[in-house]
Formats: C-alpha cells, structure tokens, sequence
C-alpha cells in the first residue's frame, strides 16, 4: 500500500495516496515495531500529502515521527524522513533549520548512494527548492544544476523528474535576473511533460504560467495569452477531477 501510495505522491495524485496511507499506518501499528522502517515511509509519505495541502506545521509533526524512526534504524538507507522535515521547515520559513536537516540527509546519500546516485539527486533537489524559497538563488543554482544532470543521465527522457528540476531552475535563473535562461529552461520542462504521461496535468499548466509572465515581459503578448489560457484550462480540468475524486472517498 505504501509503494502504491508513493506511486500516486509522485504524480501529485494526493486523494489516492491517502486512504491508502492511513490503512497502512494502521496495518504496520498491528504488525511490526514502533520503531520498524516501514512506519517510516508511511509517516513521511503522510507529510508529503499534508505539505501539499499547505499544512506545513501537520507535515513537521508527521515528518519528524518519520525521522526519529528512520534515525533510530542503523542500516536505514533512505533520506527521504529527512528530506520531507527539510521540506516542512522551509514551509514554515525556518530556513536555517531546513538546510541543516537537508545537509545531513544529502551526506547520507552520498555515502550509501554515490555521488550520482537517484537518492542524491533527490536531497540536492530538495535543498536547491529550500534555498530557492529563502530567496538564496545563487547557492540554489548549482544544487539544482547538479541534481538535473544526475535525473538526466539516470531517468527516461520524459520522467517527471527532470521537468521538477528544470521548473525550479528556471525560477532560479528568474531569481537571478536571467530571463532567456529561464525561458530556455522552462520551454525544455514542457518538452519532457509534453512527451510522458504528465501532459495535461498542473505540472503543465505551472510551467506554462511562469512562461506567460515571461513573455509579457517581452512584450509578447500573444504567446503570453496562448500560454496562461492554455494553463488556466489545465487547472480547471484538474479542479473539476480532484472533486470528483472527493466524492468518491
């Protein structure tokens, strides 16, 4: 259940993940040690789903039950308790916080990883999205470098992955005053949703708000229109699933 849930994390399919998040939390409760691994995951899957409904403080609580198993467990091997706690501290805007816990869970990956392990790229990910939200896009900008260059060696072309890293480097570049940068950057992660299972989807629709503000900087209008229309149309679409799927859980 949790494997499955994680699938529905990765594609942003939050209503689906849930119900099957709390059935395991519930099995795993009946079935093994308070402190066993596998509660872990459920945990940080749990503050996955909270921070993506803005409950930062709910995601912590979830995330640091997570992280205190995880650490308590000396053949643990996966970060992500850590990386999600990273991720709901800088939620809360506790910045200094967020960077130690994402320091320590990206040690870590390379240690039991290598320096171009998946893991890795995942913890460098997630730091450059913790430097990118206190503003520091300098120190962002060769995270989120490094963590594309290992998603682009080591995924499929048109894993989700790679346009998550491109979206946040193209914010980076418009953090850094470089606008064409961006938009070469932001056109690329359309390229790779457009190609993948993840057209049609908000990922879409966010990358092509971001190029809609940058065209009418240009004074482009006309692609700017086409861009945020053709977003505004994804997202309604999205809203209108998501509330369906409510009703049937």
């Amino acid at each position: 259940m949790v494997a499955l849930a994680l699938v529905g994390i990765d594609r942003r399919r939050y209503l689906d993940a849930e119900p099957l998040l709390i059935a395991a939390q519930i099995t795993l409760k009946e079935r093994v040690a308070p402190d066993h691994p596998a509660l872990a995951a459920a945990l940080a899957a749990r503050a996955r789903v909270a921070l993506a409904r803005g409950e930062a403080a709910e995601a912590e609580t979830w995330a640091r039950r997570a992280a205190d198993i995880a650490r308590k467990n000396p053949h643990r091997r996966s970060t992500e308790p850590l990386r999600v706690l990273g991720a709901a501290l800088a939620a809360e805007e506790r910045f200094a916080e967020a960077e130690t816990v994402l320091r320590e869970a990206l040690v870590e990956d390379r240690e039991h990883h290598g320096p171009d392990g998946i893991d890795t790229a995942r913890s460098l990910a997630q730091l450059a999205n913790a430097e990118l939200r206190a503003h520091r896009f300098a120190e962002a900008l060769p995270l989120i470098q490094e963590a594309a260059a290992i998603d682009q060696e080591r995924l499929g072309a048109a894993h989700p992955f790679i346009a998550d890293d491109l979206f946040d480097l193209g914010l980076v570049y418009e953090g850094l005053k470089r606008p064409a940068e961006a938009r070469r950057v932001f056109a690329a992660a359309l390229a790779v949703l457009e190609r993948g299972a993840e057209r049609e989807t908000p990922r879409v629709a966010y990358v092509e708000l971001e190029l809609a503000r940058l065209y009418r900087q240009d004074g482009n209008e006309a692609d700017a229109e086409t861009a945020a229309r053709d977003a505004k149309r994804i997202l309604y679409k999205a809203e209108d699933e998501e509330r369906r799927r409510e009703r049937r859980v």
